[in-house]
């Protein structure tokens, strides 16, 4: 599980919808037309379902759907004010069965759908929730995961007072964490300097 913020050129940079619909798909492609995409789609990028078809799933906090599942049909594809696209989910009778074990079938449509890149999802066939962000309170957002830190526990058993060996024992560096590391990149840096 991985939280990626990548930073395009300004020229390729997604700035309008159309150039955002080459990129990032929220609804079923043509079964007909893209049979593999189709089924990429409807094995992977479905959520749910959660809300008044399925109360218990996992997702649902206080009554809601954590994730704000059953999105809005959306004709067109919207740059929204507060920094996170409003991408196209058309009525377009578009379909895939979904079955929960102990639960039942479930007919979904793009409503359902989560945001991705047709490009990505058949070159690495797993799940993978792309957005665009375009503007500044999305950032906060996904910073907030690339700074939080890493998983750490300390626990200790009897009397050590050894502060140095509990720093050690509980630091975990991840994969990503450790080639950052060996490639001498910078771990963090902040624009304008705070003093």
């Amino acid at each position: 599980h991985i939280h990626i913020l990548i930073f395009l050129y300004p020229d390729a940079r997604l700035e309008q919808p159309a150039q955002i619909n080459k990129a990032i798909s929220a609804q079923l492609p043509d079964p007909v037309t893209q049979p593999n995409l189709f089924k990429l789609v409807e094995k992977l990028m479905i959520h749910g379902p959660c809300g008044d078809l399925n109360p218990n799933a996992s997702c649902m906090k206080n009554g809601k759907c954590s994730k704000n599942f059953l999105k809005a049909y959306q004709e067109e594809t919207v740059l929204s004010e507060n920094g996170y696209t409003l991408y196209a989910r058309p009525q377009n009778e578009r379909t895939c069965v979904k079955s929960i074990r102990g639960v039942g079938d479930f007919t979904l449509d793009n409503r359902w759908v989560v945001p991705y890149s047709p490009w990505l999802l058949m070159e690495l066939q797993s799940h993978s929730n792309l957005e665009c962000c375009i503007s500044i309170k999305s950032f906060k957002y996904i910073h907030k995961y690339v700074y939080k830190g890493h998983d750490r526990t300390t626990m200790a058993i009897g009397e050590s007072q050894d502060e140095i060996k509990q720093y050690i024992d509980a630091r975990y560096i991840s994969s990503a964490e450790a080639v950052w590391r060996l490639f001498c990149y910078n771990m963090h840096e902040e624009k304008p300097n705070i003093v």
